[in-house]
C-alpha cells in the first residue's frame, strides 16, 4: 500500500484533473473490475463530498462496507481489512451510523489542495483570489510573480468576471496553444484574457 502517498504528496507538483474525467475512468473500468488498494483510495477521495453539506462534511462519505465492497470489487472481507489498514495508518476515521458507516479522509484537503473555510482575518473576496492564484499556476506551470499586481487587477473585476476569470483558464490555455506565450497571472486579469469572444 502506498501510505506515504496516501497522507501526502510529496513535493512533484499536482495535477488537476476534472472530477468527469475521473468519473468517466471509473465508469470505463466497469462496476465489479476489482480495484488496486492505490485506485480504491483514489476512488474514495473521487466520491467523498467536496463541499460542505447538511449531513456530511468535506473530505467525508456516507457507504457501507457491503456496498462499498460492490463499487471497489472486492469481497467483504478485503474491504474490511482494507479499511481497517487505512484507520491503523491514520489515513481514515470510521464511525458506525444506523445505516452503515462514515468514513472521513482525513488528508482530503492536504491532496485535494484545498482549505476548508475562510481563514481567520480573510474576507470572500480574498480567499477567491487565493483560490484563483494557487490554480491559475497549478495548469499553466507558469512561475508565480507579481502577485500584489494580480491582486490589484482582481479587485477591479466584478462578481461576475471573477467566475469568468476562474473558469476559462482551461479555455484560455487551450486558446494561447503555446505555453510560451501565456500571460502572467496578472496580465490574464487586467487585459481580461478569460473573455471568450
Amino acid at each position: 500500500m502506498m501510505t506515504n502517498v496516501m497522507q501526502s504528496p510529496g513535493n512533484q507538483g499536482f495535477m488537476v484533473i476534472p472530477r468527469s474525467v475521473l468519473r468517466e475512468i471509473f465508469r470505463e473500468l466497469g462496476d465489479g473490475c476489482p480495484l488496486t488498494d492505490t485506485a480504491a483510495y483514489l476512488y474514495m477521495l473521487y466520491t467523498a463530498c467536496y463541499t460542505e453539506q447538511p449531513q456530511l462534511h468535506r473530505g467525508e462519505m456516507q457507504t457501507s462496507v457491503r456496498r462499498l465492497s460492490l463499487l471497489l470489487g472486492w469481497g467483504r472481507m478485503r474491504t474490511f481489512r482494507y479499511l481497517n489498514t487505512l484507520k491503523r495508518e491514520g489515513i481514515i476515521r470510521c464511525t458506525n451510523t444506523g445505516g452503515g458507516i462514515r468514513i472521513t479522509l482525513l488528508h482530503y484537503n492536504k491532496l485535494c489542495r484545498m482549505e476548508c473555510g475562510p481563514k481567520p482575518g480573510v474576507n470572500r473576496s480574498d480567499e477567491k483570489f487565493e483560490e484563483f492564484w494557487q490554480v491559475y499556476h497549478e495548469l499553466t506551470q507558469m512561475p508565480a510573480v507579481d502577485k500584489e499586481m494580480a491582486r490589484r487587477a482582481w479587485s477591479k473585476l466584478n462578481a461576475y468576471e471573477r467566475g469568468e476569470a476562474r473558469k476559462n483558464i482551461e479555455w484560455y490555455i487551450c486558446e494561447v496553444g503555446d505555453m510560451r506565450r501565456l500571460r502572467s497571472a496578472a496580465g490574464y486579469l487586467a487585459r481580461r484574457s478569460f473573455v471568450i469572444n
